[in-house]
């Protein structure tokens, strides 16, 4: 009884650290920001288009309209997503991963808006499951990167990119079972997909 509650207090402090460091690093880096910048990482190709339309950006208003109505009212929080993609950016020029690990407190802003379209919030939380993974400094990057593509699953059960995320976490541990499982559940919710197919046949040959 008293280890498990000295596991749980750990987890607790581990949270909160990670939710202090997200934050002061994510004011650090926003703080250096440029919207000229970003602009021209959409220009060549750093950062997707509708980044040039959220609020930090300078497309014209009929563009900025074309995505809001795409998206929905969740449009207006997107700005934080563009930082996050641009700090992975960064991340992979510099290996600096404090710059990584602010971009969750990012995606954790977006994820905490109501995403009535479900449009993108399924993406991102993919893409916060996968920097979770890139971090790795922790036992607990891996456990929340797992629950993350499981959100993905969550917000959109045809999204095969999560389920060959999560098949990975399982075949890395050596649970061929659950990898199968999943790619299987998967496969029922998609049918189509040639990736889940191909992940699928991949592990049945060995």
């Amino acid at each position: 009884m008293i280890n498990k509650n000295k596991s749980n207090l750990s987890k607790l402090i581990y949270y909160i650290l990670i939710i202090i460091i997200s934050i002061l690093a994510a004011t650090y880096c926003n703080a250096g920001y440029n919207i000229k910048d970003l602009n021209e990482k959409v220009r060549i190709g750093e950062l997707p288009d509708f980044c040039f339309a959220t609020i930090i950006g300078s497309a014209d208003e009929a563009k900025k309209q074309k995505y809001y109505d795409y998206y929905g009212p969740i449009f207006g929080h997107v700005h934080h997503y563009c930082y996050a993609i641009d700090k992975i950016n960064t991340y992979r020029k510099t290996n600096d991963k404090k710059v990584l690990r602010s971009s969750i407190f990012e995606f954790d802003y977006v994820l905490a808006k109501e995403d009535p379209k479900n449009r993108i919030n399924y993406k991102i939380a993919f893409a916060k499951g996968r920097v979770l993974l890139l971090l790795n400094e922790n036992p607990e990057d891996k456990n929340e990167a797992m629950k993350s593509f499981y959100l993905s699953i969550k917000l959109n059960n045809r999204y095969s990119k999560a389920y060959i995320a999560i098949s990975n976490m399982y075949l890395e541990n050596g649970n061929v079972e659950m990898a199968m499982k999943i790619l299987k559940q998967g496969l029922e919710k998609n049918p189509q997909s040639k990736n889940l197919k191909a992940a699928i046949n991949k592990i049945g040959k060995h």
